[in-house]
């Protein structure tokens, strides 16, 4: 697996004879007996990670970059919004420097979360500090948005997008159309995929099924068909859970 490693957990444990507190939940200091072998298969990666980062900060080596960015894996993974921005603080403490890439990873953490209102905290901390959001930044929020269902939001960082002559594609509308489902903005949905292809951004099997996802939701049955035909014209592939 990814998280394992930059860490080398396994060979890692085995050749310091490594005494491992792992947590069973993220915050637990709970002290566990001196001659405690942990089992890595009962554990989730956030779990090892956090507990492997806390020996390196006291035992060493010392966390670098590749550790923070592995344990930005682990929180994305494990949803555990709360440590990437602990982590995020730590570089900070430690002086690492932090750039864009690093920022990304752990909005991807927040994005798992849904916590959408502190990514909107990195991307001011990001101009903040006169770095360049990229593509993965704005789609990234954007995608926040979605999960949150917040489309007043997702439009503002689309039209942001736009403003800053980001190259726009498939990804950044399927997020903007997720959020609009909740609360049956059809018209807005069909309005952007109308918008995609006067602007030649290309589909996808994803987009329209979540541009359906909305038809139904908003009880436009007779629309939602007629992208169902629609798609099936445009001969795209259709793979399992797809399609809803």
């Amino acid at each position: 697996m990814a998280w394992q490693r930059p860490f080398e957990s396994r060979s890692y444990l085995n050749r310091r004879k490594s005494n491992v507190r792992v947590q069973a939940a993220a915050g637990t200091k709970k002290k566990l007996p001196s001659d405690f072998e942990p089992n890595l298969d009962k554990y989730k990666p956030w779990q090892v990670v956090l507990s492997l980062y806390d020996e390196m900060r006291t035992e060493g080596p010392k966390p670098n970059v590749v550790t923070y960015i592995t344990a930005f894996e682990a929180c994305e993974q494990g949803q555990r919004w709360q440590q990437a921005l602990w982590f995020l603080e730590a570089m900070r403490d430690e002086r690492i420097g932090i750039n864009t890439f690093l920022y990304n990873c752990c909005l991807k953490a927040l994005k798992e979360s849904s916590k959408w209102r502190y990514t909107l905290e990195i991307l001011d901390r990001i101009r903040k500090e006169e770095l360049a959001p990229d593509l993965v930044t704005w789609i990234t929020i954007a995608r926040a948005m979605g999960k949150s269902k917040k489309w007043k939001q997702a439009i503002s960082i689309l039209e942001e997008m736009k403003e800053e002559k980001i190259e726009m594609n498939v990804f950044t509308y399927e997020a903007v159309i997720n959020s609009m489902e909740d609360a049956k903005q059809w018209k807005r949905a069909l309005a952007y995929l109308d918008e995609m292809n006067r602007f030649h951004v290309k589909t996808d099997a994803y987009l329209y099924n979540a541009t359906i996802s909305v038809m139904k939701t908003s009880g436009q049955w007779e629309r939602s068909s007629q992208l169902w035909d629609e798609l099936i014209e445009t001969g795209m592939e259709l793979k399992p859970g797809v399609i809803t």
